[in-house]
């Protein structure tokens, strides 16, 4: 196999694998406008409530209060859900991503045999595993606050459910404005560069 038909053949087995690796969107109800804050290190189940009750300041209004105490046990089920569904998608994700790296250490591998300059190409498989690496932060989070609504006592405390709910959504809201950047970065920068190389290796 000659050295183009070679890097084509990698950049086919990358690129067939994004498709892959960004199919991990959960379906939970309508996402917050903001992103949360990370709560603090080690922190109990307690201690992340009153952060986001704190963080969120919501309130209850009382004439709402038996509506919410049976409406929030339907949520803690759906969330139940969500619980059993995330994991396996996130480990899906975390595959994916390394499969992907590892493809784009071999281009730049086989680029480098060729005598080419992957100077470019290795600052963007650095940005790009930055990128999966703070995204990852954001799964550990979002499955953390889907855990705390699952188990925590929402009719003793719906302020704090209200919180926890709510933030849940924000981790949401920041997979997907997270997973829409990488997928750009690699389709429109790092698919870019890699075709530049695929054609400068074309017989003159």
């Amino acid at each position: 196999m000659n050295k183009q038909a070679l890097l084509k053949n990698i950049h086919h087995k990358i690129f067939g694998s994004i498709s892959l690796a960004l199919l991990i969107l959960i379906a939970v109800p309508q996402p917050a406008a903001a992103i949360p804050s990370d709560p603090p290190a080690g922190s109990s189940l307690q201690q992340r409530i009153d952060f986001r009750k704190n963080e969120l300041k919501l309130v209850v209004d009382p004439k709402d209060e038996q509506r919410l105490k049976t409406r929030c046990i339907a949520i803690q089920a759906l969330y139940r859900n969500f619980q059993q569904e995330l994991s396996p998608k996130v480990t899906n994700h975390q595959n994916k991503y390394q499969s992907i790296d590892a493809k784009l250490y071999l281009a730049i591998g086989k680029l480098k045999l060729a005598q080419r300059d992957t100077l470019e190409l290795e600052k963007q498989r650095t940005a790009l595993a930055a990128k999966v690496a703070a995204l990852d932060i954001v799964f550990t989070n979002y499955s953390q606050s889907i855990d705390d609504v699952v188990v925590m006592n929402c009719q003793a405390d719906l302020i704090g459910f209200k919180s926890l709910v709510q933030t849940s959504r924000g981790y949401h809201d920041a997979v997907r404005l997270q997973t829409s950047d990488i997928k750009n970065y690699v389709v429109d920068t790092i698919k870019a560069t890699l075709a530049g190389h695929t054609t400068a290796l074309q017989p003159k």
